[in-house]
């Protein structure tokens, strides 16, 4: 694992990297497949306090048709 220090910059770097593969080889004609992909990364990295927040990600499942 990584040390604490080293966990900011670390999301960054991940963040950075699934927005940039989006913007460069995403559909623009689905976007929510996109988004779906960013925000899995971002709940996959972050963990939420609250469980709630996973029906943005059923949403986007829904609207991919997965």
């Amino acid at each position: 694992m990584l040390p604490d220090s080293w966990a900011t910059p670390a999301v960054a770097i991940g963040m950075v990297g699934v927005v940039a593969y989006i913007m460069r080889r995403g559909d623009p004609g689905r976007p929510w497949r996109g988004a779906l992909l960013v925000t899995g990364t971002a709940f996959l990295l972050l963990t939420p306090g609250y469980s709630w927040y996973a029906l943005l990600l059923v949403a986007l499942v829904a609207l991919d048709g997965r």
